[in-house]
């Protein structure tokens, strides 16, 4: 860590000015790798580990704004669940008439939000220890006893070829 003597600890009660760059590109639309390579991280994982280490600060910093779930929710996901756009209609360069349809990429968006912050999906990882036991069905047996088999006659059809 440039700038810190080896062994001390970098103070985050002052900031982190690296982490406040990275957050600030994410607020402006950079996605984390974008943002992470802006910030000066060595890459986009460490950019996201970052990220995810300030989690709980961010959250807290939104709380204290008066930005919480409930507001967050109210404010904004519930308006892009219904959200509708204008499509314009041209003639040789002239509008001619516009039309108020639905937002279905913002809709399915803001619904693919909603089920993340609920936690609706399945994880992505899971960490297991332990052992994995996996008992082979009578079915799987036979089919692997053929796969066998048909490899042994295959190699031994090679063998014959490649002696004549």
């Amino acid at each position: 860590m440039a700038g810190q003597q080896k062994g001390k600890r970098h103070n985050y009660r002052r900031g982190n000015p690296q982490r406040r760059v990275l957050a600030e590109q994410i607020v402006k639309g950079k996605s984390v790798a974008e943002a992470g390579r802006i910030a000066g991280y060595s890459c986009p994982q460490a950019a996201s580990n970052a990220l995810r280490s300030m989690r709980e600060e961010i959250a807290k910093a939104l709380e204290r704004n008066d930005w919480g779930p409930e507001k967050f929710v109210t404010k904004h996901l519930i308006p892009m669940l219904t959200a509708k756009k204008v499509l314009y209609a041209q003639n040789g360069g002239i509008f001619t008439d516009k039309r108020v349809v639905r937002d279905n990429a913002t809709r399915l968006a803001a619904g693919d939000q909603y089920l993340k912050i609920l936690g609706a999906y399945a994880p992505l990882s899971v960490e297991h220890s332990g052992v994995v036991v996996h008992e082979l069905t009578e079915r799987e047996k036979q089919e692997a006893v053929e796969c066998v088999a048909r490899i042994l006659e295959y190699e031994e059809r090679e063998r014959k070829l490649l002696k004549e």
